[in-house]
């Protein structure tokens, strides 16, 4: 338990298929802002701090390459990360066929004590009318929430310009579960509660307004 006043830092990396919405997630995330353009990634660094009852949280966010190309650099970015955010695009089912295939392994042997989050993006794409009609061409339809029933969950779409203060850190979930509310309610939107656990699939903590969120 920190002592008050006391600062928790934490490391996370963020992975996943390209142009999945990786940046997009750190830059609304960190920045509070949508970027417009795409550019390629290899490495870039965001950082993000709040508090916590008093106790600060410093999150150091590592983006990374998608790209096989830089399969043999990427590791460089796991030492001493406390969490690894697996992207996936809804609109894109192959790219959530890429978790248990890729992302999940790598995580697992380069940093096998940290937790794994999945974290699909560009969650208004589900309704979108054109990304529907070419997924029927190929007889798909965006990622479900039943597909992924067994992960730990979190989409967004990051056209809201939502904060969602998240952590890693040496702090209890519900008090983390605490101030996502807090800020929730700052925005304005409505959501309820529930929970989901990764081991042994009984219920522990989900969130609902315009994204879905669970908690293992």
């Amino acid at each position: 338990m920190m002592m008050e006043g006391q600062c928790s830092r934490c490391k996370i990396v963020v992975v996943g298929d390209t142009q999945c919405g990786k940046t997009a997630l750190l830059h609304v995330f960190a920045k509070d802002s949508y970027p417009e353009n795409y550019v390629p990634t290899v490495f870039e660094n965001y950082t993000a701090s709040f508090e916590i009852d008093k106790h600060r949280i410093e999150l150091n966010m590592w983006d990374t390459s998608g790209s096989s190309y830089y399969d043999n650099v990427r590791p460089l970015a796991y030492p001493d990360c406390d969490a690894v955010l697996i992207c996936f695009d809804i609109s894109r089912p192959e790219t959530l066929d890429s978790i248990p295939k890729k992302w999940q392994v790598e995580a697992q042997e380069y940093c096998p004590s940290a937790k794994l989050v999945l974290v699909g993006c560009k969650l208004d794409m589900r309704t979108d009318v054109s990304t529907l009609r070419e997924l029927s061409k190929q007889r798909l339809i965006p990622v479900t929430h039943e597909q992924v029933s067994e992960f730990y969950l979190l989409t967004s779409s990051l056209l809201l310009f939502l904060s969602l203060w998240y952590c890693f850190a040496d702090l209890s979930v519900t008090n983390c579960v605490k101030q996502m509310q807090k800020e929730l309610k700052k925005k304005g939107l409505e959501f309820f509660v529930w929970t989901i656990s990764v081991f042994t699939f009984t219920k522990k903590t989900l969130f609902f307004f315009f994204f879905f969120s669970v908690i293992f």
